[in-house]
């Protein structure tokens, strides 16, 4: 039996610049912001300088630590104005949270005396795995679903997703779709952002199956015809592959390929 294909071969450049950093929850000073003011007292304003010693770093169980420690503006060893240290210390609060691995991000500091303190950063990691029950209704809407078809359940896609947010500690996402019923397809999505010592590139791949044996070929006063047959009348891959470059916390670009094919029964 002879069928009929259509290949695509899709290639896109995409680049975003942002001049605030986007936040996906509202960022929650646990902390209140370090009072550089009277941290140093025996420091004149004018002239006041906070180093940096070290980075404490707790919270993180699954979370690798490299990871965290990148969104942290503030490095040991950076000495700062206290305007500066201020502003970094916002500025890691936001990232970090940015991330949207932490419910609750805490950044502190430890006075040491003589110009030096110690970094604490404390976050609690949220939960990152989730199973999602899939539910779809193939036809327009519900109405005709209930009308036409009398809420037929063979018109209908059911199956699990599976969403994980975090799956090494790396702020790797990855994605399962099962679905069975209506169209039966199957598909994964994996979205590693940091592959490279300098944490800088990252990728993203992704595959699809989906087949069905009924396909709308016609409509007739304003209604959807279809076409049913024994063996599966409608076929379909998707393949994908994204190269992604953070050359800084507010500037993302990507580079992504993506082969599609299409197949269709003659008989149709």
């Amino acid at each position: 039996m002879r069928s009929l294909c259509i290949a695509i071969l899709v290639v896109g450049l995409q680049a975003w610049a942002l001049a605030q950093p986007i936040l996906s929850a509202p960022v929650q000073l646990t902390t209140p912001l370090a009072d550089t003011s009277v941290l140093f007292p025996d420091l004149a304003p004018a002239n006041a300088r906070i180093g940096i010693r070290k980075v404490l770093l707790t919270g993180n169980r699954l979370t690798k630590t490299h990871i965290v420690l990148r969104e942290v503006v503030l490095k040991p060893g950076m000495v700062c104005t206290p305007h500066d240290f201020e502003k970094k210390l916002r500025l890691t609060r936001e990232q970090l949270m940015n991330t949207a691995l932490f419910i609750t991000v805490a950044v502190d500091t430890i006075d040491l005396g003589g110009g030096e303190v110690d970094l604490t950063v404390e976050v609690k990691e949220r939960w990152y795995l989730f199973p999602v029950p899939y539910f779809k209704v193939v036809d327009r809407n519900w109405n005709v679903w209930i009308n036409e078809h009398k809420a037929s359940l063979e018109r209908t896609n059911v199956g699990l997703k599976v969403v994980h947010f975090n799956t090494s500690g790396r702020n790797d996402k990855f994605n399962l779709l099962v679905i069975g019923g209506y169209t039966q397809q199957v598909g994964f999505n994996y979205s590693l952002p940091y592959v490279d010592k300098k944490l800088t590139k990252g990728f993203t791949t992704g595959f699809s199956y989906s087949r069905n044996r009924e396909v709308n070929t016609i409509t007739l006063g304003d209604r959807q015809v279809f076409s049913r047959l024994a063996e599966f009348a409608r076929k379909s891959i998707r393949a994908d592959f994204a190269f992604t470059y953070r050359r800084a916390s507010d500037l993302r670009m990507g580079l992504r390929f993506a082969y599609i094919r299409e197949s269709f029964e003659q008989e149709l």
